[in-house]
C-alpha cells in the first residue's frame, strides 16, 4: 500500500488543482516507484492530458521550458515539479497510432516500429533523423542482473547534533543508502573494478571492488538530479 502522506503535499495539490479543472493529472515516475519499493519518494513528476499553455494558465508561478517538446516547471519557494502532457492518438476500435487499450481504457499494447539503419553514430541517412524522443530497455531474459548501491546525504540536517539532545547519531538519514536490483545489457559483466558507466536518467556509477562474477555491485558517484530541499 502506498501511502500519500510520504508524498510532496505541493505536488499532491498541483495534480488536485488540475483535476478540479477536468483534466486528467497523474503522479509519476521515480516517486511511484520509490514508494512500491518501501523507499521515501524523492523525485514528483506529472503526467496530465492538458496542453503546457492549460498548465501554465493554472498556476501563476510557472513556465514553459523547451521548444519541441514542452514541460512546464511549477514552482514554490522549496520545490519545482515537472508537468508533462501525455498525447495519444485518436483512439478508434480501441487502438490508435501507438496504443492498444481495453475497454476500460487501461493500455495492454504499445506498438512501435524498430528501424535497425537508425541506430545512432552509424552514418546512415536514417541515423540522422531527428526524434522527439529515445527509449533505453534491455529485455529481462538477455540482461544481465547487478546489484546498485545509491547514496544519498549521510545526515538528514545541515547541523549534525543541532537537536535537543545534541545527539549527531538522532541526525542520519535513513535513506542515505538504497540498494537495489537492476537489470543491464549483457556486456557489463565484462566490466573490471573501478570502470565507470553512465546509468541512463540515474547518475554515474563505478564497479564495487567486491564484485564477483555472479554479483556485480556499481556504487554512485554522481547522480543526474539534486532532489535535496533547498533551504
Amino acid at each position: 500500500m502506498i501511502e500519500s502522506s510520504k508524498f510532496s503535499s505541493f505536488a499532491i495539490s498541483i495534480v488536485q488543482t488540475l483535476q478540479d479543472n477536468n483534466f486528467e493529472a497523474y503522479l509519476v515516475g521515480g516517486c511511484i516507484r520509490d514508494a512500491l519499493t518501501g523507499i521515501n519518494p524523492k523525485d514528483f513528476d506529472i503526467a496530465t492530458n492538458a496542453t503546457p499553455e492549460q498548465v501554465r494558465s493554472l498556476f501563476k508561478a510557472s513556465r514553459i521550458i523547451g521548444k519541441r517538446f514542452k514541460l512546464v516547471h511549477v514552482f514554490n519557494r522549496s520545490e519545482l515539479i515537472e508537468v508533462a502532457t501525455f498525447r495519444a492518438g485518436k483512439i478508434k476500435n480501441n487502438r490508435s497510432d501507438s496504443l492498444i487499450k481495453d475497454n476500460n481504457g487501461k493500455i495492454t499494447e504499445i506498438l512501435c516500429q524498430y528501424d535497425p539503419k537508425s541506430k545512432s553514430g552509424s552514418g546512415s541517412e536514417e541515423s540522422l533523423r531527428k526524434v522527439k524522443g529515445t527509449l533505453h530497455w534491455v529485455t529481462q531474459n538477455e540482461s544481465a542482473q547487478i546489484t546498485v548501491n545509491s547514496y544519498d546525504r549521510l545526515f538528514k540536517e545541515e547541523l549534525p547534533g543541532n537537536n535537543t539532545n545534541q545527539d549527531f547519531l538522532a541526525d542520519i538519514n535513513p535513506d542515505s543508502l538504497t540498494v537495489n536490483t537492476a537489470y543491464a545489457e549483457p556486456s557489463i559483466l565484462e566490466s573490471t573494478i573501478g570502470q565507470n558507466f553512465q546509468f541512463q536518467r540515474k547518475g554515474y556509477f563505478v564497479m564495487d571492488k567486491n564484485s564477483k562474477a555472479d554479483n556485480p555491485v556499481f556504487n554512485k558517484t554522481v547522480g543526474l538530479r539534486d532532489s535535496w530541499k533547498k533551504k
